[in-house]
């Protein structure tokens, strides 16, 4: 959901700001790690150039194994907040 419908949806709620922005930092987190990881990637790349096929495979598989991992742990982290936020709200 974008932010700015969000922010309007919940100012018509009860839900006060200090408890609005701090949940919403943490829960932006996961994907701001993402999107950090594959800028700080596309800018690794981009240094190599033309020496791309130069690079070791196995350079290159450790990065597409971490990006895997990050985006593992975004996803995972999200659940978690997800599953811990549904069984806040029903109590």
């Amino acid at each position: 959901m974008p932010f700015s419908l969000l922010n309007y949806s919940l100012g018509l709620t009860k839900l006060f700001p200090w408890r609005f922005l701090p949940a919403t930092e943490l829960g932006a987190l996961p994907a701001t790690f993402v999107y950090v990881y594959i800028g700080t990637l596309r800018g690794n790349f981009a240094q190599i150039g033309p020496d791309l096929k130069q690079h070791r495979l196995i350079e290159r598989a450790f990065q597409g194994i971490d990006l895997l991992l990050v985006i593992g742990v975004a996803v995972y982290v999200t659940r978690l907040f997800h599953r811990a936020l549904k069984k806040r709200l029903s109590s």
